[in-house]
C-alpha cells in the first residue's frame, strides 16, 4: 500500500478518536451502485485502544485479502465511520492487487464475472454479513445489559429511600402519639385539680364554720346538697349504719358536714319564709 494512502487512513482514524462517542468501522468494497459489498468490521472495543497507525495497517491487510480474491489490477474500498445504523464519514481508497492477470481489463468498480468470482466473493461477503450481525447483536445485549444493571441499581437505591422514609414516618407517628398522651395526662391533671377545688371550695365554709364554732363563710345550698339531705333524710337508722360503715372515716366526715350545712341551710331558710309570713299576716287589715 502507498504511502499516501497509509496517511490518509491514519488521518481519517485520528478524526474518530477525537469525537466524543467514537463509532464503529466497517470495510467495504466499491462497487458501481449501492453502498458497496462488506467486507469488515471493527467495533469500539476492538480499535479504541490500538493507535491509528495499528488500526490502519489492519484495514489495509483486510482489504488487500479481499482484493486477492478478486481478478487484480485497482480496487476500491471504503472505510465508513458508523454510529448504529448512521455513517458519519467515510474515507475512500484504492488497493492494487497483487494479481496482474487482466489487470489491463478490470475496473476499480465492479466485480469479476465469472462464475468462481461470483462464488468466492458471495461467500466472503455472507461471512462479513453474518459477522457485521453479531457485533450488533452483542453490541444491542451489552447495551441492554448496561441498562438492566443501571436499573437495578437505581431500584436499589430507591428502595433504601422507602425504607429511610418509612422509619422516619413511624418515628413521627410516636412522637404524635407520645405528645397526645403527655398532653392527654395534663389534660385529666387539671380536670382533677379542678374537681378536688371544687370539693374543697364546697366544704371549705362547713369545715371553717364547724372549727371555729361561728358562721364565718357564708354557705350555699346547691341542688346537688339538697338531693344529699333528701337521701340522707329518707335512710332508716339501720340503712345509715350500713353506709357509714362503707365510707372511709374522711368520707363520713365530709358527708356529715355536707348534710349538717344543708340541713341548717334549710331549716333557717324555712324560718326565713315563716317569719316573714308571719310579718305579713300581722299587717293584714281585719274586715269589719
Amino acid at each position: 500500500m502507498s504511502d499516501e494512502t497509509t496517511y490518509k487512513l491514519v488521518r481519517f482514524l485520528r478524526k474518530q478518536k477525537e469525537r466524543e462517542t467514537k463509532p464503529f468501522l466497517a470495510l467495504r468494497h466499491g462497487v458501481s451502485s449501492g453502498k458497496g459489498a462488506p467486507v469488515a468490521s471493527w467495533g469500539v472495543a476492538e480499535w479504541g485502544e490500538m493507535t491509528p497507525e495499528e488500526v490502519s495497517h489492519r484495514i489495509c491487510e483486510a482489504a488487500e485479502e479481499d482484493a486477492k480474491g478478486l481478478q487484480g489490477g485497482k480496487q476500491r474500498y471504503i472505510l465508513v465511520a458508523m454510529d448504529s445504523d448512521r455513517a458519519l464519514e467515510r474515507c475512500t481508497f484504492t488497493i492494487e492487487s497483487e494479481d496482474e492477470e487482466d489487470s489491463e481489463g478490470a475496473s476499480i468498480t465492479s466485480e469479476v464475472a465469472n462464475p468462481a468470482g461470483f462464488a468466492a466473493q458471495a461467500m466472503r461477503h455472507n461471512e462479513q454479513i453474518l459477522r457485521l450481525s453479531m457485533q450488533g447483536f452483542e453490541a444491542t445485549q451489552r447495551a441492554n445489559i448496561n441498562t438492566i444493571r443501571a436499573l437495578v441499581q437505581r431500584n436499589d437505591q430507591m428502595e433504601e429511600k422507602h425504607i429511610v422514609v418509612f422509619q422516619l414516618v413511624e418515628d413521627l407517628l410516636s412522637q404524635r402519639a407520645e405528645r397526645e398522651l403527655a398532653a392527654l395526662k395534663e389534660a385529666n391533671k387539671e380536670r382533677r385539680l379542678d374537681a378536688t377545688f371544687d370539693k374543697f371550695a364546697l366544704l371549705l365554709p362547713a369545715v371553717v364554720n364547724k372549727l371555729t364554732g361561728k358562721n364565718m363563710l357564708p354557705q350555699s345550698t346547691t341542688p346537688a346538697e339538697e338531693q344529699i339531705v333528701a337521701f340522707m333524710e329518707s335512710m332508716t337508722p339501720q340503712q345509715f349504719q350500713q353506709m357509714t360503715a362503707v365510707f372511709r372515716p374522711d368520707q363520713q366526715v365530709a358527708m356529715m358536714s355536707m348534710y349538717e350545712t344543708a340541713r341548717a341551710k334549710r331549716e333557717e331558710q324555712a324560718a326565713e319564709k315563716a317569719e316573714a309570713q308571719k310579718k305579713a299576716s300581722g299587717k293584714v287589715t281585719p274586715i269589719r
